[in-house]
């Protein structure tokens, strides 16, 4: 989250909008918190930073915790926008898996 726009207007010069006459933009101000979140979707989704150790081994731990249960199938959904660099164009070769 950020307190300002600077950071997220950094992001959004590089950034192609995903959905841009419903969702335009890919940053939502959230009034509860008084901060712009990343939402790269849509204002409901928030990006989560998997930049973040923390945040990288919950959903690990949650991975394998379904694929103990015997899962069969995983679906890993938009790949390509887990991980956001501000200055890298996001059609570039090193933003695609």
């Amino acid at each position: 989250m950020f307190d300002n726009r600077e950071i997220p207007d950094m992001f959004e010069q590089n950034m192609p909008e995903i959905f841009p006459q419903s969702d335009p933009g890919s940053f939502t101000w959230n009034g509860e918190t008084e901060k712009w979140v990343m939402t790269v979707f849509h204002d409901y989704q928030w990006d989560l930073n998997y930049s973040n150790p923390e945040v990288f081994i919950e959903m690990l731990d949650i991975i394998l915790f379904w694929a103990n249960q015997g899962m069969d199938v995983l679906r890993l959904d938009a790949v390509a926008f887990l991980w956001k660099k501000s200055v890298l164009p996001a059609r570039t070769s090193a933003a695609r898996i």
